[in-house]
Parts: structure tokens; C-alpha cells; sequence
């Protein structure tokens, strides 16, 4: 296998300027105009023969796209000519690994220097290399795309079960109680902060859960958050301690979302969330998952809500709010079957994550050497 070589990207393309096309001079059918975010219109003419590459110029700067006809880049873009030696599928997904889109050269308008881009280095395969893996990751594009549907078909699919529980648990019963009757536990820090009590976080590493976290129906541990120390956790978390399947539920931007805590690990609450945790003797934590999560459920959430820029509710007025009760094995049987269809969801989730991890890998790494170093630096 012949080796791969590292040089400029200048030594491979030349950026040349797109063409401006007001909205109103567009024929509004036929070919996809660019502009720096993307596809903006369309036009009867082409200026630019296909397949190619489009790199946001102004706006939104480095940003890449790519079509597979003859197209349009208005004059915020490059337009992308390279050498007949490159195969441009693996050319764009190399340039996505460049790191174009910190290349800002302007303090008013950001823009894009093409001396600036054309000083990045890449790693080059040979030119059967790169069709090999122009090839690999056309295959891997299928799948993903494949898989994204299977998702949303799914989620769809999920959201209308929820309704579906709402409304077998309305005809099996008319008996309702108030949130707050329900309660075993409760936690709300909201009003409080480490800071307003003279608390550092410290050097620490326990995650500590905010709004920002706490996704409709998982915890995002991508989004940034706090790491507190042994002694601030000792500290902060007098009310207890967080466990596996307590319900946390955000209060205000965004209002509503519900989520589970995954594990047994430790947790700081944080702002903007409370948790909930239900007497098992009246209300199961995964029914009561499942139904904050309804349609019914977020609909009463919003009109009792209040605030026009952040919407959010008070916590008198959320445990106001009433839930149908059925005895135990119904909800167990109810929840356990939604509980199957988000699990079977997960999983699909993982095999995405790990096809977006092949295809990110394959433009810079040879495909018979899976720990071959490489990719776009900064020199």
C-alpha cells in the first residue's frame, strides 16, 4: 500500500468566488443555489458544473456543502476547483476536518481568507485509496440515512403510544389526585446558588445536573455542566441524594422536559430543575415518566405557566396539577411497554453514533490501517 503524503490544502484546490444571484433574479425551480449556510434557493442556470463543493465564505464561515448536481454558489461562498487527481467525495469529508470554521479573519463581518485555508495540512491518500473511500463512506451514508428515518418512524410511532396511555388510563379510571399528594420526595434548589452561599465548585467530579442537561426523556452529558467537589456535595445536597429512576423535570427555559437519573452514580442538582420522586404505594416513578411526558400533561404545564421572554412554572402550581391514578400492575404493564419501544430507540441511537464515528474516521485514516494517525492540522 503506497504511503499517504501531508501537504497544504493549497497544493490541492483553489477557492474561487461564487457569483451573486439576488432572490428576486432566481427562477425559484432547477438547480440548488448555495450560500454559506447551505442550499437558499434555486435557478433555471447553473453556474457551476457538478458534483462540487461549496465553503461558506461570509456568514457562516467554513461551513461545507455539498451537491451532487450542477449548482450555484452566490458570491458569500468559495466555490471549490480541484485537481482531477482527487476524488471529491473524500475531499469534502477531509475538508471537514480542517477546521475551517475558525478561520475568521474580519472583527465586523466574519469572513473566510483563502490564504488562510490553503495553509491547513492534509493527509493524502493515494487516488485508489481515496475512491475506495469515497466508496465506503457512500455505503456508510446509506446506512445513517437509513437508520435516521428508522429513528424518526419510531419516535413518532413512541409519542403516539404515550397519547394512547393517556387515554387508557382515562377510560379505566376517573380518580385523580394532585401532583404534590404523590410525593415521597421532593428537591428544588432552585433559588440557590454555590456562590450565593459562599461555595466554590472545587476541583471535583460530580456532575452537576441543570436545565441545559436535562433533555425530554434523557440526560445530555454532551452539554457542559459544573463538576463539584466531595465537600461541596456534602454541603449543597442536604435535601438527599439522587437515585436511580427519580423524575427530573425543568421548570423554565425549557419548561417541562422530563427525564429519568440513569444510574447510581452521584449527582448535584442544579438550576432550573426539580426532582420528583413518587410514593410507590400510589404512583410508579416510569408511570409517572410517561405520562409528565403526554400531551395532557405538557399542555396543563404551559397554561399554568407564566413569563413571556422564559416561559416557566412555579412549583405550587405544578403540583397542582391533577394525575389519574390505576392500581399498580396497570401501570407497571403500561409503562414496561413504552419503556421497550424507548430501549429498542436507544439502541438504534447507539448504532448511529457509532456509523457518524466510522464515517468522521475514514477520510483521514488509510482502510486497511484502522490506528493510522492523521487528518487537517494547523501547521
Amino acid at each position: 500500500m503506497r504511503k499517504w503524503s501531508t501537504v497544504p490544502l493549497g497544493q490541492l484546490i483553489e477557492l474561487v468566488y461564487g457569483a451573486a444571484l439576488a432572490d428576486e433574479d432566481r427562477s425559484g425551480s432547477g438547480f440548488p443555489v448555495f450560500g454559506s449556510n447551505g442550499i437558499v434557493g434555486y435557478h433555471d442556470q447553473p453556474l457551476i458544473t457538478g458534483p462540487g463543493i461549496v465553503v461558506g465564505r461570509k456568514g457562516s464561515v467554513g461551513a461545507l456543502a455539498w451537491s451532487n448536481r450542477d449548482f450555484w454558489p452566490i458570491d458569500t461562498t468559495y466555490w471549490v476547483n480541484a485537481g482531477r487527481h482527487l476524488d471529491l467525495r473524500w475531499l469534502y469529508e477531509a475538508m471537514k476536518l480542517c477546521g475551517l470554521q475558525h478561520l475568521s479573519s474580519s472583527t465586523g463581518v466574519p469572513g473566510l481568507n483563502r490564504e488562510d485555508a490553503y495553509e491547513r495540512l492534509v493527509q493524502v491518500p493515494p487516488a485508489g485509496e481515496q475512491q475506495r473511500i469515497a466508496e465506503i463512506l457512500d455505503t456508510i451514508d446509506e446506512a445513517i440515512h437509513v437508520n435516521e428515518r428508522i429513528i424518526a418512524k419510531r419516535t413518532a410511532m413512541l409519542s403516539g403510544f404515550v397519547e394512547a396511555l393517556v387515554g387508557r388510563t382515562n377510560q379505566i379510571t376517573t380518580a385523580r389526585r394532585r401532583l404534590g399528594e404523590l410525593l415521597q420526595l421532593r428537591m428544588d434548589y432552585r433559588g440557590r446558588t454555590p456562590k450565593k452561599l459562599g461555595m466554590d465548585w472545587g476541583d471535583g467530579q460530580i456532575p452537576a445536573l441543570s436545565a441545559n442537561n436535562v433533555q425530554m426523556g434523557r440526560i445530555d452529558f454532551g452539554k457542559e455542566c459544573y463538576l463539584g467537589s466531595d465537600d461541596l456535595y456534602q454541603r449543597w445536597m442536604t435535601q438527599g441524594d439522587l437515585e436511580r429512576g427519580d423524575l427530573l423535570i425543568t421548570m423554565e427555559a425549557p419548561l417541562g422536559n422530563i427525564a429519568r437519573v440513569p444510574d447510581d452514580r452521584r449527582y448535584i442538582l442544579s438550576q432550573r430543575v426539580v426532582l420528583l420522586r413518587f410514593s410507590p404505594a400510589a404512583l410508579l416513578n416510569d408511570f409517572a415518566y410517561w405520562y409528565l411526558r403526554s400531551e395532557s400533561f405538557q399542555s396543563e404545564l404551559q397554561r399554568r405557566s407564566t413569563g413571556t421572554t422564559a416561559t416557566g412554572v412555579r412549583r405550587a402550581e405544578l403540583e397542582r396539577i391533577e394525575i389519574p391514578l390505576i392500581d399498580l400492575p396497570q401501570q407497571k404493564a403500561l409503562s414496561d411497554s413504552l419503556s421497550a419501544h424507548e430501549e429498542t430507540i436507544s439502541r438504534e441511537q447507539q448504532v448511529l453514533r457509532k456509523l457518524d464515528e466510522t464515517r468522521a474516521g475514514l477520510a483521514v485514516m488509510p482502510t486497511q490501517v484502522v490506528d493510522a494517525a492523521g487528518g487537517c492540522v494547523s501547521d
